[in-house]
């Protein structure tokens, strides 16, 4: 029976074939181990609330750019750059003369708020539906103005570190619809609520295949 030796390795070929492993170990290694990764950029419109520790709390309203990258099927690092203006109502002087001044209770003041900050978080999926928390930490600016044009001198410059709660639809396996608020753990009055579109570069941020 010549056959049957022919039969066999007819066999054994397709067998081969049709086993990754034995074709190329290396590349089937790095198929089943592809690294889980994508970058992605957030554009938001975002409401804050500012305590600048003049008795009164303003309100800003910004822009936000928010480049990322997820880091495995979880973590995600990423930067937040805040742009826009603030306005409310604080204590000012009003000149009375020979460089004497009144305090009034309080006055309309306005000006621009900006904010950069590092930021690492961590997410799930859940269908379509994705939630994460996040910590940013950075800086915040402010530059204001009451209604007599003095400069609120109390604003300037603080830190801040923001706990951030977001969820987020995919609407595409690139393009996300998020909702985003935070707290500033370093004086829980500092709010932010706010709407993100997400521009993936990858589908799902290769972390759903």
């Amino acid at each position: 029976m010549r056959t049957a030796p022919i039969a066999a390795m007819l066999l054994a070929a397709a067998t081969a074939s049709a086993d990754p492993e034995t074709i190329d170990p290396e590349v089937a290694y790095y198929h089943h181990h592809q690294p889980s990764s994508g970058l992605w950029l957030d554009v938001g419109a975002l409401w804050a609330r500012v305590d600048a520790g003049t008795d009164a709390a303003y309100s800003g309203k910004l822009v936000r750019f928010a480049p990322h990258a997820s880091i495995g099927r979880t973590f995600a690092l990423g930067a937040a750059v805040d742009i826009g203006t603030i306005d409310g109502a604080a204590p000012a002087a009003m000149p009375l003369g020979r460089g004497s001044s009144s305090t009034m209770p309080l006055a309309g003041v306005t000006g621009s708020l900006a904010a950069i900050k590092g930021v690492a978080g961590a997410r799930l999926f859940a269908g379509p539906i994705s939630a994460g928390a996040e910590l940013a930490a950075g800086m915040r600016h402010a530059a204001v103005e009451d209604m007599y044009g003095k400069e609120v001198t109390a604003v300037g410059d603080h830190g801040v570190v923001e706990a951030h709660a977001r969820l987020d639809w995919w609407a595409t396996p690139g393009l996300t619809l998020g909702a985003l608020a935070g707290v500033d753990v370093l004086d829980s009055t500092n709010l932010v609520f706010g709407v993100e579109l997400g521009v993936h570069f990858t589908d799902y941020d290769n972390v759903r295949r």
